[in-house]
């Protein structure tokens, strides 16, 4: 059966029967005042989930700008962040033509939301390993006046890579990670650190994007009519709340904040392609900006949807409207890469080569198969090592093959308290979600008789799996935490297929994916309280240590200066172990054995 006849068909409905009836015929409604009624909510969701990206983009924009002319990051750029997404969400608002009580409503949600972000990272110590190595540094080194455009670190941090010198013995050490990794959450983050003063608030981003994904999703879905609202809220948190971003929600790493924006990208485009949602293109433009700065992977993976987006709206509307739409998300893309992206791409290549050194190119570093990569996976392909990765147990080195909808342990469920498990990252019922996708997935193309749905969803399957099987090590969760979508998609179209054994296949797969977010979510949640605890336990007792005066040495683990200062400690920094004032030194809580330190009496 050959697709064309579908296009052409989709595009004489959209010529005679324009937004809405576009989404009708798709099945994104099934009558007209229930559509209207849930556009009203739709259209909030949409209006606030677009607040928060907007906040992230203005404070992403307004510190490049301000590095580009050679100023300093200040306490300034996050409230005046905070003001003009404000003053976004009143003119957008007036656009959508949402009533003046729901637009001020919105406006104080967003504020709301934003210092409930601020509370819940400023309450919690990233506890993670990456976070406290390099990325709290990159962050207290923005707020202290470095400006990445201009001058770089290689040389000033030498045995402070990995802390187990593997990385330094060829040659790449913490210098390197700060001045040629993208910096797009460190530029956010500094602005909100320079106004809090607090290392902490820096992880607030994550929740913003967490929570505007969340709610994009939600506007995208509250469209679909066939789903009763309890649906609608499940498919958007589910989605929303993968175990890459529940898992690094509190932390500094920025993986988290690469799945928040692929969904908010994805559903954008679908919003763009089916005339579903007001600037639609604008907001998916926007998602690419920050998508391309969060970190390398970023750039490929919205190449290959921007790739695919256009190649669907050139089968829906037409070339003209493909270039006129792909160019929006192109020009998103190149002001990403080549602007706020000046450092780290342009310098890389102009400097190096490549711009995705030191990780590629002919300089290249290889960290993944000297410290990361599973022994089994060394001579494996990239499908064979994703294959595995996926049924086996989750854990951090060891593969631990599994059978689907088991759990082999506690020590299994334990590993996500640390927000970086290596195989089986995706949770640990993640196997059996897979198995159920592929019988929906064959049975939505065997069983239903509405060809845009199973044209819909095998082009969404593969868009996803293209920007997963891209990345050459795609076993690693929150390398390809989109992955998680790939299931997600198949159960929503087995509901909308309105067959009822396929609608029976997509609530007991939404039972299993929940309980897969549960399980995943409470280690994490719980790990977190406890070594929060500890660790203001042990610097209130460092705070009430009299006659005596601290020495620490850091390690790797620099950025932990900032949690003692805070703590309002003085202390006396050693360079060595062997030069810390007693034999027998203490460990700071959380921080992998790192940080030591000894109390000598005065």
């Amino acid at each position: 059966m050959s697709i064309r006849p579908l296009f052409d068909e989709i595009r004489l409905v959209q010529k005679n029967h324009p937004s809405p009836r576009l989404g009708l015929y798709l099945g994104l409604s099934n009558q007209d005042s229930e559509f209207i009624k849930r556009d009203s909510l739709a259209n909030a969701a949409y209006l606030l989930g677009s607040g928060l990206l907007l906040l992230v983009v203005i404070l992403t924009v307004t510190v490049s700008i301000s590095l580009a002319f050679g100023a300093t990051i200040t306490g300034y750029h996050f409230p005046v962040s905070v003001a003009g997404a404000v003053l976004g969400i009143i003119a957008f608002g007036r656009r959508l033509r949402l009533n003046t009580p729901k637009i001020n409503g919105c406006a104080v949600a967003f504020v709301v939301l934003v210092a409930a972000a601020i509370g819940v990272s400023l309450y919690f110590f990233d506890i993670s390993f990456d976070g406290q190595n390099y990325h709290q540094e990159g962050i207290l080194r923005l707020t202290s006046g470095w400006n990445p455009y201009y001058q770089s670190l290689v040389g000033e941090y030498p045995g402070y890579a990995s802390g187990d010198g593997v990385l330094e013995k060829r040659g790449l050490f913490k210098g390197h990670l700060l001045t040629h990794y993208a910096k797009g959450p460190w530029l956010q983050g500094s602005a909100i650190v320079s106004a809090t003063r607090r290392i902490e608030t820096a992880k607030t981003t994550n929740l913003l994007l967490l929570s505007a994904s969340w709610l994009l999703a939600l506007s995208l879905l509250l469209r679909v009519a066939k789903l009763p609202r309890y649906l609608t809220f499940s498919f958007a948190t589910l989605a929303a709340f993968n175990p890459v971003s529940t898992c690094q929600a509190l932390s500094h790493y920025v993986d988290g904040q690469l799945s928040s924006l692929m969904l908010i990208l994805l559903v954008a485009m679908l919003m763009s392609a089916l005339h579903l949602g007001l600037f639609a293109t604008g907001v998916a433009a926007l998602s690419i900006l920050l998508l391309v700065n969060v970190k390398f992977t970023g750039v490929v993976y919205a190449a290959v949807l921007i790739a695919a987006f256009g190649v669907t709206v050139f089968l829906l509307s037409g070339p003209r409207a493909a270039m006129t739409r792909s160019g929006g998300l192109l020009l998103g893309y190149l002001f990403g890469v080549l602007l706020i992206g000046f450092n780290p791409y342009l310098t890389n290549t102009l400097n190096h080569g490549n711009p995705f050194y030191p990780l590629a190119g002919d300089r290249k570093v290889d960290i993944l198969t000297v410290i990361n990569r599973p022994r089994a996976f060394e001579n494996m392909n990239r499908l064979q090592a994703l294959g595995h990765s996926v049924f086996s147990a989750s854990g951090y080195g060891e593969l631990r093959p599994k059978l689907p909808f088991s759990v082999t342990s506690q020590r299994e469920l334990w590993t996500f308290t640390g927000g970086d498990t290596r195989l089986g990252g995706w949770g640990p019922l993640f196997s059996g979600l897979t198995v159920l996708g592929a019988l929906g997935l064959i049975a939505v193309l065997l069983s239903s008789d509405n060809r845009a749905l199973k044209y819909g969803t095998v082009a969404c399957v593969i868009s996803l799996l293209a920007t997963v099987l891209v990345n050459p090590e795609p076993w690693w969760a929150r390398f390809t935490p989109q992955l998680w979508l790939v299931p997600l998609a198949i159960f929503l179209a087995c509901y909308l297929s309105g067959i009822s054994h396929l609608r029976k296949l997509a609530m007991i797969s939404l039972l299993v994916t929940f309980v897969n977010i549960v399980l995943v979510a409470v280690p994490y949640v719980k790990g977190n309280i406890s070594k929060t605890s500890k660790v203001r336990h042990e610097l209130h007792t460092l705070q009430s240590a009299q006659n005596h005066h601290l020495y620490v040495y850091f390690d790797s683990f620099v950025a932990s200066r900032a949690r003692l200062s805070e703590a309002g400690l003085e202390y006396t920094r050693v360079h060595s172990l062997g030069n810390l004032p007693c034999s027998s030194p203490l460990v700071l809580a959380g921080s992998y054995n790192n940080v030591k330190y000894c109390m000598h009496a005065n």
